[in-house]
């Protein structure tokens, strides 16, 4: 980039470089972790009370207020400046939350302006902050911090003097209250018992999020440059090559560099140092707008040149994305009894949590303020993990899920376990998530008929962005032999391994039915091979007994007249079928003689050769 004045003397030359966020959601990094994983990151110190947490049943004053999705999975609280956009937080649950009263406490929040036409936006002839993110400590002092940055609290009031507390304190979020007493009340112990409602004024208008509250001990200036040092920003690469009388000036959140000077060549030199740094390990990938507002002041008023505005963009590639990749044990077999001791049993006891990347710090960032102790951080920590059973969710009167609360709250994380699923979040490093699931157990209660569980476990970083593979344990509990049912009782097992069920049961049991289905075709197709060989032999062997019969050269018939009555009624109707079919060849044989072969006679057929057996029809 480079500026021509067309030879026009000038005294000052002003550049403002923006790189627009407005579509961000929430602070300055398009993808961040929640404030109380970043608040873990940065080492703050824990008990903070958030003011406003989702609404419930406990905590309703936010209930009426209007929400809008934020990218690192926090809530945003919209006020429009209407009358019914503010909450008071009710003092009952200021006691269970446990603020109390005291002299020292830090005040946090995120704060966005909403954009505005009116008059009144614009006061003292500056413009206001349109986001900003302040916290408040109190040590003797109030000190301010807005980006990050302190500014004297005595320069930023209102004009308007400081009233006594009330006889009943209120914390008023999105507005401000005054008490005024009904009217017609003269009692003041019944107004001190019953205080009339507040009357609202001076509604804010914008966004807020974050806003908590923790007594005591307060932040370290450190701890809250870390809080709020963003990650991606404009930057500028080599402050020693500044040409003299040029200024830099950088605001917190990095998103605004103006470069201020007089000689045309050193700003010529500077603009094209103005670099931009994304110290993020997994940077959002897309376009980020950038404008750049250049004015002049000449020495002739008249003829000074003025400048139009230059837009361009930048464009973030794609990151490789991190490979989670979860693996144990996926398929055991415990003895019931085990499963009932009050301790259960570990679902993943060697589980290993592993990343395909090696998570090493752009060396770019070590010299930015905030850059590398974040970069450092986030690229080894888990943001959370969830436990869930396959199929029906968990009968907590039969079994459940055990993880001791206690070691939780110790990292710093959060835990909910229900019949549905067991979840740990909250940003920590990997060894810490290992620790955590391999302590998780399973416990069943004593005489539940329950034989076989799976459950899914899966992973995310950076806030939900990149997932992890779903990993899946399979458990077997074989009941013991003193639970069996009394029928069973005194018998023994054959082989007490087949209660062991094996991953591959099922693949054992289909290989042996298509094996026997395919043994019963090929005994079906060779018996009805057999049948048909066995019909072609009978069609041959009929074939030469019918010439035998007709070929009668060799046979003698002798007809025994002296056959007895008694015999020949006792021989069976088959016989008798048979008789009457020799008979009817007799007759036709040319050698028998007529009417000597009655119905009931014996046929002795001879034949000459080996076998002299007659044979007896």
């Amino acid at each position: 980039m480079h500026l021509e004045t067309c030879e026009e003397p000038v005294w000052n030359i002003q550049a403002t470089i923006e790189l627009q966020t407005n579509h961000i959601g929430k602070g300055c990094d398009r993808d961040s972790y929640s404030d109380r994983s970043v608040r873990r990151l940065c080492g703050a110190v824990r008990g903070e009370v958030d003011l406003l947490p989702p609404p419930s049943f406990s905590t309703n004053w936010t209930a009426g207020l209007t929400t809008v999705p934020s990218p690192d999975s926090s809530l945003v609280f919209v006020f429009n400046g209407s009358l019914r956009q503010a909450c008071e937080v009710p003092q009952s649950a200021l006691r269970e939350l446990g603020v109390s009263a005291g002299d020292h406490f830090t005040l946090q929040l995120w704060m966005k302006h909403a954009s505005s036409t009116q008059p009144a936006q614009q006061q003292h002839g500056r413009a206001r902050r349109e986001e900003e993110s302040i916290i408040c400590n109190t040590v003797r002092n109030v000190t301010l911090y807005v980006d990050g940055v302190t500014y004297d609290p005595a320069l930023i009031h209102d004009n308007g003097p400081l009233r006594p507390p009330a006889p009943h304190p209120r914390l008023v979020i999105g507005a401000s209250w005054t008490e005024e007493a009904e009217k017609g009340s003269t009692n003041s112990s019944e107004s001190e018992q019953d205080p009339a409602p507040p009357r609202f004024h001076s509604h804010f208008r914008g966004l807020l999020a974050g806003f908590t509250v923790r007594p005591g001990r307060v932040e370290p200036h450190n701890v809250i440059e870390c809080l709020y040092a963003c990650r991606e920003g404009l930057d500028f690469g080599d402050l020693e090559s500044l040409g003299s009388g040029m200024k830099v000036h950088v605001n917190p959140t990095q998103s605004m560099l103006i470069l201020e000077g007089d000689d045309i060549e050193n700003f010529n030199r500077a603009i094209q140092q103005v670099t931009y740094r994304n110290s993020l390990r997994f940077a959002t990938p897309g376009v980020r707008p950038l404008r750049i507002s250049t004015s002049l002041r000449c020495f002739s008023e008249e003829g000074c040149v003025s400048i139009r505005d230059v837009e361009g963009y930048l464009v973030v590639l794609q990151p490789d994305a991190p490979q989670i990749f979860l693996s144990g044990t996926a398929h055991f077999a415990r003895p019931a009894s085990e499963f009932e001791t009050p301790q259960g049993v570990p679902l993943f006891s060697e589980l290993r949590i592993t990343c395909s990347l090696s998570h090493s710090i752009n060396t770019a960032s070590q010299g930015m303020e905030g850059g590398a102790l974040m970069s450092d951080a986030v690229a080894h920590t888990l943001d959370g993990c969830e436990v869930s059973p396959v199929g029906e969710e968990l009968d907590l009167q039969r079994e459940e899920l055990i993880l001791d609360p206690e070691s939780v709250r110790e990292k710093g994380l959060e835990l909910i376990n229900n019949t549905a699923y067991i979840a740990i979040s909250g940003a920590e490093s990997i060894s810490v998530y290992e620790d955590l699931l391999r302590s998780l157990r399973y416990r069943i209660s004593v005489g539940a008929a329950l034989y076989e569980r799976k459950f899914r476990l899966s992973c995310t970083e950076m806030n939900g962005r990149y997932a992890s593979n779903e990993f899946s344990v399979e458990q077997f509990m074989p009941p013991s032999r003193h639970n069996l049912p009394p029928e069973l009782a005194g018998h023994n097992l054959a082989n007490a391994q087949r209660n062991s069920v094996v991953p591959g049961a099922a693949t054992v049991i289909i290989v042996v039915c298509v094996g026997f289905l395919a043994l019963m075709v090929v005994l079906g197709i060779f018996r009805i091979r057999s049948i048909h060989r066995r019909e072609t032999k009978e069609g041959s062997s009929g074939e030469k007994e019918g010439e035998i019969d007709w070929d009668d050269s060799a046979l003698t018939i002798i007809v025994n007249p002296m056959e007895s009555y008694e015999s020949r009624h006792g021989v069976s109707a088959e016989a008798e079928g048979e008789e009457e079919e020799e008979e009817e060849e007799g007759e036709e044989s040319p050698e028998s003689p007529p009417g000597d072969a009655p119905d009931n006679q014996r046929i002795i057929i001879k034949r000459d050769g080996r076998d002299h057996t007659p044979r007896h029809y």
